[in-house]
C-alpha cells in the first residue's frame, strides 16, 4: 500500500498488488484499479500527510486505517477508511452472496 498527496489537492491510497489488474469500461474514470480511495476535500495543495495502516487507537475498529493529511493554507484534515471500503468489489460482492445464503439456511 502507498498513500500520496499532490498539488491538486487531492490523497490517493494505493495497492501496488493491483497493479495491471483487469478493469471493467465503466470503472475507467474512476481511475487505474491500484487506486482504491480518493479524498478530494482539500482546498490547497497537500503539504504532509500521515497514514496508520491499522489504527491503534481505541475509540477505532482495529480493521480501520487513519490518515492525517494537511494541505498549505494549514488546514488539517483527519479520516479513517475501514477494511470493508478498501476490499475489492469482487470481494464485497462474494461476503454479500454468503451472507444471504447463510441467511436462507
Amino acid at each position: 500500500m502507498l498513500a500520496s498527496g499532490s498539488d491538486d489537492h487531492s490523497v490517493f491510497l494505493w495497492d501496488l498488488n493491483l497493479t495491471g489488474s483487469e478493469q471493467a469500461r465503466e470503472n475507467y474514470e474512476d481511475g487505474p484499479p491500484e487506486m482504491v480511495v480518493s479524498h478530494v476535500f482539500h482546498t490547497s495543495p497537500i503539504e504532509d500527510l500521515q497514514w496508520e495502516p491499522k489504527s491503534k487507537i481505541a475509540s477505532h475498529k482495529a480493521n480501520e486505517s487513519m490518515v492525517a493529511s494537511v494541505e498549505t493554507d494549514t488546514q488539517v484534515q483527519i479520516w479513517s477508511i475501514s477494511k470493508d471500503f478498501t476490499d475489492t468489489e469482487v470481494d464485497i460482492l462474494h461476503l454479500m452472496n454468503e451472507v444471504d445464503s447463510e441467511e436462507l439456511e
